[in-house]
C-alpha cells in the first residue's frame, strides 16, 4: 500500500480525486471508488477513515450515490456559503472556511489595486460514526501537512473521527493568521502614508481596506458559533472527549474576531485622519489665497480711485503719478509684512 504522507509523493495526484488516511496508512483513490468506499465504511466494524477531495461534479454525483443528505450536497452546487453545522440521522454537515492573503505574489506596481487583501475558501465537512469526508480548501502539500498530523494524533492514537474534524478546523483557523499578519503591517503602512499622501491612490486604499476587513469578518464571524456548537455536550458525532478541543478552536476565532475588530478601529481612525490632514491642507491653501486677496484690496481700491475718469483727479501730474506708485508699493510691503508677522503665509 503506497503510503503518500511518508514519502510525500503524488503531490500533483492529490488536487483531483480522493485521498484517505485510516489507521494503515494514507493512498490515492478515484472519485468513482467514493460509493463503494463510504459503503464500507458504513459496517459496524469498519476503520476510521478521512476522505479528501476536491469539489467537483463527479465528486458530488458520487456522493449524492453514496446516500449522503440531499440538502447537504445541494449546497455543494451553490458555492459559498455561511459556516454552519447541520445534523441529519446519520451525518454530520459542517461548513468551515479557510483564508489567503489575495496579494500573494502581486508585483509591488499592483500594490494600490482591485485584488481583494482576504481570500476566503470553503471547506465543506460530512461527518459519520467512523468516517468524515472534507471537500475543497486544502492545497496537495496543505493535505500532506494534515493528513500527517491526523495519521500521528489521531489514527495512531485511536480516536473517532470528529478529532478529525478538530484538526482540520485547527489548521483552517490557523491560514487566518498570516493574512492578520499581513493585514497588520498594511494597516500601520497605511497610518504613515496618510499623513505624507493624501492622494486618490491612499484614499482608494483605505476604502479598499476597510471594505474587505469588513467582508472578511462578514464571512468568519459565523465559525465561532460553528465551533461553540461542537463544543456542546450531545451534538451527534462528536465524541464527548472532543469538545475541549472545540472549544479551544472557539477562543481562536474569538481571538481573530477581535483582532479584525481592532484592524477595523484602526483603519476608521486613519480614514478619518486621512479626511482631517486633507481638510487641514486645503485650509492651508484657502488661507494663502484669503491673504493675498487681502494685500490686493488696498491696491485695488487705489487703482479704482483713480482711474475714475473724474476732470479734477491729477491724473495729469507726474508727481501724482509716482506717488500714486510709492504708496501701492508701500502699502503692499507693509501688509506682506503684518501677514509674515502674524504667521499666515
Amino acid at each position: 500500500m503506497p503510503d503518500v504522507i511518508g514519502g510525500h509523493q503524488g503531490l500533483e495526484d492529490l488536487a483531483s480525486g480522493l485521498f484517505l488516511v485510516d489507521p494503515s496508512g494514507s493512498r490515492h483513490l478515484a472519485v468513482s471508488d467514493l460509493p463503494a468506499t463510504l459503503a464500507r465504511l458504513r459496517t459496524p466494524d469498519a476503520p476510521v477513515t478521512w476522505l479528501h477531495a476536491a469539489v467537483s461534479d463527479e465528486l458530488v454525483a458520487a456522493l449524492e450515490e453514496s446516500g449522503l443528505h440531499e440538502l447537504a450536497v445541494k449546497s455543494l452546487r451553490e458555492g459559498p456559503e455561511r459556516p454552519r453545522v447541520e445534523e441529519y440521522p446519520d451525518h454530520l454537515y459542517v461548513s468551515l472556511l479557510r483564508a489567503r492573503d489575495g496579494r500573494d505574489g502581486a508585483p509591488d506596481s499592483e500594490a494600490v489595486s482591485d485584488v481583494s487583501v482576504i481570500e476566503i475558501e470553503d471547506i465543506r465537512v460530512f461527518l459519520g460514526p467512523r468516517w468524515i469526508v472534507s471537500l475543497g480548501g486544502l492545497d496537495p502539500d496543505e493535505l500532506v501537512t494534515v493528513g500527517c498530523l491526523v495519521s500521528r494524533q489521531v489514527m495512531e492514537r485511536g480516536r473517532g473521527p470528529s478529532y478529525v474534524l478538530y484538526y482540520l478546523a485547527e489548521w483552517a483557523v490557523g491560514t487566518l493568521y498570516p493574512v492578520l499578519d499581513s493585514l497588520d503591517e498594511r494597516v500601520d503602512s497605511l497610518e504613515d502614508l496618510v499623513l505624507v499622501d493624501t492622494g486618490e491612490a491612499t484614499r482608494q486604499e483605505l476604502f479598499r481596506l476597510k471594505r474587505d476587513l469588513a467582508e472578511a469578518r462578514r464571512r468568519i464571524a459565523p465559525t465561532r458559533d460553528v465551533m461553540q456548537r461542537l463544543s456542546t455536550h450531545g451534538l451527534g458525532f462528536v465524541e464527548p472527549g472532543a469538545d475541549i478541543f472545540f472549544r479551544d478552536v472557539h477562543d481562536d476565532i474569538l481571538m481573530v474576531l477581535e483582532q479584525l475588530d481592532t484592524h477595523r478601529d484602526i483603519l476608521s481612525s486613519a480614514l478619518d485622519l486621512y479626511l482631517s490632514t486633507v481638510s487641514n491642507r486645503l485650509n492651508e491653501v484657502m488661507k494663502r489665497l484669503t491673504v493675498v486677496t487681502t494685500v490686493f484690496m488696498p491696491l485695488t481700491f487705489i487703482t479704482g480711485f483713480f482711474g475714475m475718469n473724474f476732470v479734477d483727479l491729477p491724473v495729469h501730474s507726474v508727481v501724482w503719478y509716482w506717488l500714486t506708485m510709492a504708496s501701492m508699493v508701500v502699502v503692499f510691503v507693509a501688509m506682506m509684512g503684518y501677514a509674515w508677522r502674524r504667521r499666515w503665509l
